[in-house]
């Protein structure tokens, strides 16, 4: 999609989003909005680059921050969701562009292992990106909204939580509803 779009695409191989040559790269940048995709923690030589990062994260932010969210949302909730937000110091929280939850109507079979991890999470993510570049196009001054992100962060599941909230999905499937992954409600 980028490539058909004329859009200038970079590449920097580093395995640390604060290798001093990638903020090299990214100072150059001439555009103001920079989409974050990768891990790790952006320090403040990053931040002050005057550009804003946007990233889009696997939780609705403030509730659900840190790793592995969409599993904690969807044992306490019965809900996933996503966040897109201008990035700063703190994890997982800055203004937040969009947000969207959805409810998981799927059985996941036992060959299914990664099926959370690979197939949802990046899904949910792909469409919370698709609204945020959508807000992106629509207006220059679009609007964001600011929660005190201070709370609990989550930590990596534990293997039988994530057995235990795969049980209870497949507990709430009901064959008789439409199957897959859907978008529950749009906030902005």
């Amino acid at each position: 999609m980028l490539k058909n779009s004329n859009s200038q695409i970079y590449y920097h191989n580093s395995s640390d989003i604060n290798d001093p040559n990638l903020l090299d790269l990214i100072s150059a940048l001439k555009n103001k909005y920079v989409i974050f995709s990768g891990g790790g923690i952006l320090k403040n030589e990053i931040l002050s680059l005057n550009k804003l990062f946007i990233h889009i994260h696997p939780g609705i932010i403030p509730d659900y921050r840190g790793s592995t969210c969409f599993y904690y949302s969807l044992l306490n909730e019965n809900y996933l969701g996503a966040s897109a937000f201008l990035m700063n110091e703190d994890l997982d929280a800055g203004d937040i562009i969009v947000q969207n939850k959805f409810k998981l109507n799927y059985f996941i079979n036992n060959d299914q292992n990664y099926f959370i991890d690979y197939i949802v999470d990046n899904y949910i993510r792909a469409q919370v990106l698709r609204q945020a570049l959508k807000i992106f196009w629509e207006s220059d001054n679009f609007r964001t909204i600011n929660k005190n992100c201070t709370g609990t962060a989550n930590y990596i599941m534990h293997p039988l939580l994530r057995h235990l909230t795969i049980k209870k999905i497949n507990q709430r499937y009901n064959p008789n509803e439409k199957e897959g992954i859907l978008s529950l409600a749009v906030e902005n």
